[in-house]
Formats: structure tokens, C-alpha cells, sequence
């Protein structure tokens, strides 16, 4: 999630004194959460004020009590963690976080393997959520629950349970990424490899950065021409670049880090992309593809302009500041340039031979081994070990030793890192009072040339504590729009959320969401050019109306609501003889 920050002094968010709090550290440890206070839960209300020194000092300013999770490292520590926090009196007065905390705990008993005490901890956090109003409680924890049984199902050795409660689960809240993602690290957990990859087409059609999991899967399992065909659909990483208080050079130099940072995830899949097409026996297609990358590496790592003078009174002098940002951005592009030549100069050999390889002529692609092993210390060896299969497979049975048979690092996520990013993609709890509200309608809309007919850009922000929630409003925008353009369905071409922070002396305090979705209205029965092999990414825009409209109703829609009910009660008490 990319991040906006402003440094503004926010008096209304100024709380007075510091509010009683339990002790911070185990909640952190345990559900990634900071401890509740008497002003909220810090997971659906906010728990601290701006500017709360004993607060922000108690939490070592991993988290401010504004409901923003924090990266936890799963384990037994997590367990104690969540031990003391359960022990906290103020859950009484809050029944969701302690759904969350035992949900977490289930979480960290599953990295150490105790799938049985994991499971307890799963039940309990259901008999703590069986109160009041249940239609988002069971979108959110309830589904976090749901997906900690089945992942706990995955480990145990049931793979078809697991999918089982996967699928029911992602059935609740098919349209969260966050609930896509949860769905998929349970499969990948379970070794379902038809089921997970599936799962991950769903969130790759919500959350187009996923398309570049998707790639590398294609690549690992040769499926060249999937990937080919996937490239150019690929979405730059988005980055968040939330950190203590950065001096202006910190500031201005950002961009130039994220600009380079850009640069090499096009630059390293382009080395990719030329590989499968020569493995796909497009040999001159993948030589192209190669000089291309390299004319862009160059055109990316061309030197800056010239410092602009920024004069002061009697002195035309650079300011240092102004001096160091630029001499920043000039090694910036110059390591760029060292950087991306190498690593195109390392996959040239590999293009070559595996083009040669699917040509058949195999004693020219021998005669490039030499160069091709030289490239494992640029990351490689996965190609280098693919490249030297195929080789083997063309040899004659005699010849097949002499090329090395190597082995490929597999692309399984490693258990802990996988249920540590299982609690990252819990849902979000949820609280009708703290929900997005649908936009009310604005006269702007109905001018003409506003009704969009072939795609829009949808944003909304909002200061919601679940920025999941956002998304699906927008998303719900986007279908109605799609459904008024007279297009069944929609497809989702690029997604950025943003988190607006307020920044007081660098320390940041979450000040809403906002998620732009850049779409494009389809008929999945003729779909526009290039798109004609992504059905499977095309959203129906009846079925999202269907699933999210009634959780999101507009101010208008609850006003009219208000009004009906208040009507209603008063003629029931001038019925009964009461005064309303």
C-alpha cells in the first residue's frame, strides 16, 4: 500500500493527557494491533490521539493505536505474546479484539505446529464473535476464521478440507484482496496446484500486481507462450514508503529510489520475457527483445540535466542541498546503468543457446555452456538449470552426462513466511459504524459526455478502519458504471491504495484511505483487442452489485432509512397513546 503523508499540526486530533492503556508490546506481538485503551480497540477504533506521548513512547513507535496492523514474526514468542494480552480486563469491553487476538494465537500455535491447540483457539475465537449484529462479523473475523481452520486442515494433512473451507470462505468475501490472498496461501499450503493457481487468476483479477506471481509461475513450469502473452500486463510493485522523519534530501531523493527501483523490475523481467521466447523458438523475436531492454536501460540512465542555479541574495552559488540531490540522482543512474547492462549482458548467452536449443542444434548450444554458467552469480540459476534440462532432453541418451543436471530452486513459500503473511491477509474486523458510505449521487453526472462508455478511473477516499472496504465501494462504483455503459462486465487494469498520514515530528498517524481502480467495461462475449485470452479476468458486474450493494448503503439511502423508521415508531406510540 503506497502511502501519502502531510506534516500538519491536527488540533482536533489532539487529545488532552494520555488515556489509560494496557501494555502495548503483547498486542503488537500477538495481532499486529496496538493495546486498546478506554478510547478504543485500536483494530476498528482508534485507541491513541495524535500527538499522545505516552503512547506513542509505550509503543515504541511501531504503531500509534490507529488500527493499522503491524508486520508480526510468527512463533512462540507470538504465542506468549497473545497469552498476556488475553489477559488484558479491557477485552471485556471489547469482544472483537478479542476474536482477533485468539484467531492470531490460533496463527502462531499453527507455526510451531500445534495444529490441535490452533484449532481450540479457532473455536473459542467463534464462541467470543457469537454476539450481536452477525452480517460483518462473518464477512470479516468470521471469515479470518474460516481460513485459519483451513490452513490448519493444510498442515494437518487434509487437503481436500482445506479447500473446502478455502472456497467456502472466499465465497463470503470474494471481492477483498485481502480475502483472495488468504484463500490462496491456504491452497499453496495444501500443494494444490491446479486449485491454487485458480485462486490466484481471482486475485490477479482484483489486484493486477499479482499478474506478476502468475508470470513467474508460467516461467517455472514452461508454459512459455502463457507467460509471453502475460508480459505486457504486468504492474510495477507498488512500495510503501512510510518511514521516521526523512530530511528534505531523504524526500527528494525518493523518487529517484523508486523511479530505479521501477527501472530494475522491468529490466529483470524483460530478461525473462526474451528467454521464453526463445524457448518458445522465437529466436530473432528474443534478440529483439533483448536490444530493447538494453535501448531502455540506456534512455533510463542517461545523465540528469545540468544543476539549476538557485540564487540568494548577492550569491549564485548551488545550495548543498540542491548539490547533493542531484549528484544523488547522477550515481542513482549511473549504478542503474552498471546494474541493468550486466544483468542483460548475463541472459544474452542464456537467450542464445535456448534458442538454439529449440531450433535442435544442440553441438552450437553446447558451445555456449561455458557463458551460461557464468551467469548464476547474476540470480539466474533457475533459467541456467532449465536451459541445461532442455539441453539433456535433445542429447542422445550417451551424451546426457556430460552437461550437469541442476537443480531449480522451488518457488514454494516458506512455511513460516507463509502463515506470517496468512495474519497479514486476515480480513479487516468491521463495524458498520466505522464502514465507507456508498457516494451519494452528484448532479455532475448527468451532463453530457460524463457517462462513461468504454472504462473510467474510480477513486474514492475515505478515513474507514478497514481500507479493504474502500476498495469494494470503489468496486462497487465501477460495476454500476460498467452495468449504466450497458457492459455486463468489467475488467480491472491497475489498483493503487493509498494510506494518508499525518506526520508530526516523524511520528505518523493514519488520516484515511483512498483506492484508485482503473477499469475497462467489457462484454465477455466480445472482448476488446489484446484481452481476447483474459476472460478469466473479466468481473461480473451483476454479480459484484449483488454481493456488496447491501453492505454499503449511500447517506441518502440511510437518511430515507432514518426517516421511514422514525415515522413508524411514532405512529406505533400515537397508536399505544404515547407522545413520540
Amino acid at each position: 500500500m503506497r502511502v501519502s503523508s502531510t506534516a500538519a499540526a491536527a488540533a482536533a486530533l489532539v487529545l488532552v493527557g494520555a488515556p489509560a492503556q494496557a501494555q502495548v508490546a503483547p498486542f503488537l506481538g500477538c495481532d499486529g494491533f496496538a493495546a486498546p485503551t478506554k478510547i478504543g480497540d485500536a483494530m476498528t477504533e482508534a485507541a491513541g490521539g495524535y500527538l499522545n506521548e505516552a503512547a506513542l513512547r509505550d509503543m515504541h513507535l511501531e504503531g500509534q493505536g490507529d488500527t493499522v496492523r503491524v508486520v508480526v514474526r510468527v512463533g512462540s514468542d507470538g504465542v506468549a505474546k497473545c497469552d498476556t494480552a488475553l489477559t488484558e480486563p479491557m477485552l471485556a469491553t471489547y469482544d472483537l479484539r478479542k476474536v482477533s487476538l485468539l484467531q492470531a494465537r490460533a496463527v502462531h500455535k499453527l507455526a510451531i505446529g500445534d495444529i490441535d491447540g490452533a484449532r481450540a483457539d479457532v473455536a473459542a475465537a467463534r464462541a467470543a464473535g457469537a454476539f450481536g449484529p452477525q452480517d460483518f462479523y462473518r464477512r470479516s473475523l468470521g471469515v479470518g476464521n474460516d481460513y485459519v481452520e483451513a490452513y490448519a486442515a493444510a498442515l494437518a494433512g487434509d487437503p481436500a478440507k482445506a479447500a473446502g473451507l478455502a472456497s467456502a470462505a472466499f465465497a463470503k468475501r470474494p471481492y477483498s484482496r485481502k480475502s483472495a490472498t488468504a484463500a490462496w496461501l491456504v491452497l499453496e499450503a495444501a500443494g494444490l496446484k491446479s486449485e491454487q493457481e485458480a485462486q490466484l487468476r481471482a486475485l490477479a483479477s482484483l489486484y493486477p500486481e499479482a499478474l506478476d506471481i502468475l508470470f513467474q509461475r508460467f516461467l517455472a513450469e514452461g508454459r512459455w507462450g502463457e507467460a509471453i502473452a502475460l508480459y505486457p500486463r504486468l504492474t510495477l510493485p507498488y512500495r510503501d514508503n512510510l518511514g521516521p522523519l526523512r530530511t528534505e534530501v531523504e524526500e527528494r531523493t525518493q523518487e529517484t529510489r523508486d523511479r530505479v527501483a521501477d527501472e530494475t523490475f522491468r529490466v529483470e523481467r524483460s530478461g525473462w520475457k526474451a528467454y521464453a521466447m526463445a524457448a518458445n523458438g522465437d529466436a530473432a523475436g528474443a534478440r529483439a527483445a533483448l536490444a530493447e531492454a538494453r535501448a531502455r536501460v540506456l534512455a533510463a540512465s542517461e545523465p540528469p540535466p545540468p544543476l539549476q542555479l538557485r540564487t540568494k541574495v548577492n550569491d549564485n552559488r548551488p545550495r548543498k542541498l540542491d548539490v547533493d540531490v542531484h549528484n544523488f540522482e547522477v550515481e542513482a543512474r549511473e549504478g542503474f546503468r552498471q546494474f541493468g547492462t550486466e544483468l542483460l549482458d548475463a541472459w544474452a548467452p542464456l537467450v542464445e543457446a535456448r534458442g538454439l536449443i529449440a531450433e535442435g542444434r544442440t553441438t552450437e548450444a553446447r558451445a555456449q555452456l561455458p557463458a551460461v554458467d557464468r551467469a548464476e552469480a547474476k540470480g539466474l540459476g533457475n533459467a541456467r538449470a532449465e536451459l541445461h534440462a532442455a539441453l539433456r532432453a535433445r542429447l542422445p541418451a550417451a551424451e546426457r552426462a556430460t552437461v550437469a543436471d541442476l537443480p531449480q530452486v522451488p518457488a514454494r513459500i516458506a512455511p513460516a513466511a507463509g502463515l506470517a503473511a496468512l495474519l497479514q491477509s486476515l480480513p479487516e474486523a468491521e463495524r458498520f459504524e466505522t464502514l465507507p458510505r456508498y457516494p451519494d449521487p452528484s448532479p455532475f453526472d448527468t451532463l453530457p459526455g460524463r457517462k462513461p462508455r468504454d472504462g473510467a478511473t474510480v477513486d474514492m477516499t475515505d478515513g474507514a478502519t478497514a481500507p479493504e472496504a474502500v476498495a469494494e465501494v470503489v468496486l462497487l462504483r465501477a460495476a454500476n458504471m460498467a452495468l449504466a455503459a450497458g457492459k455486463p462486465g468489467l475488467i480491472v487494469k491497475g489498483r493503487v491504495d493509498v494510506r494518508h498520514v499525518l506526520l508530526e515530528s516523524g511520528l505518523p498517524y493514519t488520516a484515511g484511505y483512498t483506492t484508485t481502480l482503473d477499469v475497462l467495461f467489457v462484454d465477455p462475449a466480445a472482448l476488446p483487442p489484446g484481452y481476447e485470452s483474459e476472460g478469466w479476468r473479466v468481473l461480473d458486474a451483476q454479480a459484484v452489485y449483488g454481493a456488496l450493494d447491501r453492505f454499503y448503503p449511500s447517506k441518502a439511502e440511510l437518511k430515507a432509512e432514518w426517516v421511514k423508521e422514525r415515522a413508524a415508531r411514532a405512529k406505533a406510540e400515537a397508536a399505544g397513546g404515547r407522545k413520540n
